[in-house]
């Protein structure tokens, strides 16, 4: 018995068009991004929901952007880039409320990586995979016989692991050229002025955006399993499952490599501030180990990075901040707020807790906390750090 998939050819799947549909309840949140007032969700593999946030005590869900196959997003001015199984696509969301599709780059994202996995059995093994026969819309349970020679094509035929990350919600981290666009720790698309940066496994790939569509600069070779992007200080910092890189955007067409940090195999988000870096480290999935930590980097030096202070955690996830507070998604274990003006004694230096939630990622902005969990998405007041207060909740359903 195996899972067999069910095809939906590539040109077939690329006439789809694009448009908002009825507000729908999220049921499997992923990325969230702030544009101005508006926040997107990914609801993965399916597309993105639309909020008008201008009340954060009350966002108003105003539709659904069906985008299929889809868990990432990062925005530019009026433009919103996202992936579309193995493309790229480019929408004008001048009108949010009525985005259009003006550009979509093929073949940007490898096969494996862009597969759905609705009907997948993960206790049978997959059988008749070609990569590049069409889009997967789903899976078949069915019994197969292969005559086989040496080692059957069912070991590690589909990976798993690798696409079982996009059940959790992650986030995206950038700045774009409007008043607000921001997104969370966790992201594979980064925007540094006019170029896109995209992460996919080992490779790191750019996109000049001078134009609607996304025109290639470089590709470059990471040669550690890629994770999340975060760009400050000119630099972007890349989370691996091994360790931590640093590119230096001087030429943001073309990342150049400056050091790495090594770690244990884990998985790896990371946020800089000033000359401070700070990773969560933690197991799960495809993350393997046993560590679950926040480590703090002194990045002054950024040929050397050095370790400042590491803390326990139960199983850290997506983290933000804003001015000296550290806001740190600690899975099951909730949100956790710190005190980060001493990082030697932060472990001792904790504002809040909020428990009993599956926390994964934050946008810390203008005194308003957005917060990605399995339950759903949570907005926080901070304005009097003392007393942060829960304004809202956006439920799974």
């Amino acid at each position: 018995m195996a899972n067999t998939p069910i095809y939906m050819e590539f040109d077939e799947f690329r006439q789809a068009e694009f448009g908002i549909e009825n507000a729908r309840p999220i049921t499997n949140p992923g990325k969230i991004w702030i544009k101005d007032q508006y926040l997107f969700v990914n609801e993965v593999l399916k597309g993105f929901h639309i909020f008008d946030n201008s009340n954060p005590a009350n966002p108003l869900n105003i539709g659904f952007m069906e985008v299929y196959a889809s868990t990432d997003l990062a925005v530019r001015g009026n433009i919103l880039y996202a992936d579309n199984y193995n493309d790229l696509l480019s929408f004008d969301i001048t009108n949010p409320s009525s985005p259009e599709l003006i550009c979509r780059t093929n073949d940007v994202f490898n096969f494996e990586a862009a597969n759905n996995l609705t009907g997948y059995d993960s206790s049978l093994p997959s059988a008749g995979v070609i990569w590049d026969k069409g889009v997967i819309l789903g899976w078949n349970q069915e019994e197969v016989t292969e005559e086989i020679g040496g080692q059957s094509q069912f070991d590690g035929a589909f990976l798993v692991n690798d696409i079982a990350v996009f059940n959790s919600a992650e986030s995206g981290n950038s700045a774009g050229i409007s008043n607000v666009s921001i997104g969370g720790s966790m992201a594979r698309f980064s925007i540094t002025g006019n170029h896109l940066q995209v992460l996919e496994k080992r490779v790191l790939s750019t996109y000049a955006l001078n134009e609607n569509c996304p025109t290639p600069t470089s590709t470059v070779n990471i040669w550690r399993e890629g994770e999340t992007l975060f760009s400050a200080n000119g630099h972007l910092f890349i989370g691996t499952t091994t360790g931590m890189l640093i590119y230096n955007l001087d030429t943001p067409e073309n990342p150049t490599f400056v050091s790495d940090y090594p770690h244990v195999n884990s998985c790896d988000p990371v946020v800089v501030s000033g000359n401070k870096a700070y990773v969560t480290l933690r197991t799960g999935n495809r993350c393997q180990g046993d560590i679950n930590e926040l480590v703090i980097l002194d990045i002054s030096d950024l040929t050397n990075p050095t370790e400042i202070a590491t803390y326990q955690m139960s199983n850290p996830h997506g983290l933000g901040i804003d001015g000296n507070i550290l806001f740190l998604c600690d899975g099951s274990d909730g949100l956790k707020v710190f005190d980060r003006t001493d990082d030697f004694d932060l472990g001792n230096n904790m504002i809040s807790h909020f428990q009993e939630i599956n926390t994964y990622d934050v946008i810390p902005y203008n005194d308003n906390l957005i917060m990605s969990s399995r339950e759903g998405i949570y907005q926080y007041n901070y304005s009097d750090i003392s007393n942060i207060t829960e304004i809202s909740l956006i439920p799974v359903q």
